[in-house]
């Protein structure tokens, strides 16, 4: 395997396979969001899905899906992040049943999402849930399941450069919303951001209330993930919320924290001067720029209406 940018000099061998034959040809490469796949056989594991990010230490098998050296047969598809992707072993492609997997694009394990899968899969996604149709080629019969992407997914993310800007869009199963916008120049060098959804926050700052919304924000540059991280330009998180997550809060009083050796610290002073809050109470909506990252969490007063007061009766 080799990439070449079209030139002599910059033409790099990644991997070196065994003599090809013609069930162990390189094939099905592409591409999702800047790592390329593609099926091999190595001479060990038999046919099965490989990633490359251009590097020969970035070239690796993705996973041995059918043990041994037997090889799998495998069909693939990215969604915003996240690789999807069925495979049966090779010897019954047309026979036995297979699995669903799913694997975000930088560093967790694939998952095993749905069995058995009778048949041939087309996949297809919208903003909430994937669908697939199972087409099994023995009894002539297709299926059409749905599954909510929170059950195939644990992280969204986007490929940026000191060129190029991107967009994270997440979505939570209650509808809460996490946009983060980064522009052009808010990175050295390329750089792969990961939103990844966190549960109710074990501690919260004095006299406020979580929210609702969290999430983890890490960078990754090739397959390694960076332990402190700024950026070069403020990158914006907005915030959309729902009647019912905000229920008992005083709007105004929202905002974003992130959180430093086990204390939340208004998100707004990652940045120097400290960012502005844009607020659109009409839409349940607010923004802040934000300049690192860490851990971060939506936090509010709890309005005075909703208290209870009960009487006191004095003897």
């Amino acid at each position: 395997l080799w990439r070449s940018d079209g030139t002599s000099a910059g033409t790099i061998q990644l991997h070196v396979f065994p003599t090809l034959t013609a069930s162990t040809t390189i094939r099905s490469l592409r591409s999702i969001n800047g790592i390329t796949f593609l099926e091999a056989d190595d001479g060990v594991h038999g046919n099965e899905l490989w990633r490359t990010d251009g590097t020969a230490a970035g070239t690796f098998l993705v996973n041995d899906f059918t043990a041994g050296s037997e090889g799998s047969n495998i069909g693939y598809s990215g969604i915003d992040g996240t690789l999807l992707l069925t495979t049966r072993p090779e010897s019954a492609r047309y026979t036995a049943t297979g699995q669903l997997w799913a694997t975000d694009l930088i560093h967790s394990e694939p998952r095993l999402i749905q069995e058995p899968i009778n048949g041939f899969v087309r996949l297809w996604n919208d903003a909430t849930n994937l669908y697939y149709i199972d087409l099994n080629a023995t009894t002539s019969t297709a299926e059409l399941w749905k599954l909510p992407l929170s059950a195939v997914r644990t992280s969204w993310q986007v490929a940026v450069s000191p060129q190029t800007g991107g967009t994270i869009n997440y979505t939570s199963p209650s509808g809460n919303k996490v946009t983060l916008t980064i522009p052009a120049g808010a990175v050295s060098q390329p750089t792969t951001l990961v939103l990844t959804p966190t549960p109710t926050p074990s501690t919260t700052p004095p006299y406020l209330a979580f929210a609702g919304t969290g999430f983890m924000l890490d960078a990754y540059q090739g397959t390694t993930k960076l332990d402190t991280f700024n950026f070069q330009a403020p990158i914006t998180a907005a915030i959309t919320y729902t009647n019912q997550q905000i229920n008992g809060f005083a709007e105004s009083t929202l905002k974003l924290y992130y959180e430093h050796s086990g204390t939340w610290i208004d998100a707004a002073t990652s940045c120097s001067p400290t960012s502005v809050y844009q607020r659109d109470m009409v839409n349940n909506r607010l923004s802040v720029d934000i300049c690192h990252l860490t851990p971060f969490a939506l936090f509010g007063s709890v309005s005075s209406d909703t208290f209870v007061y009960l009487p006191m009766v004095i003897r």
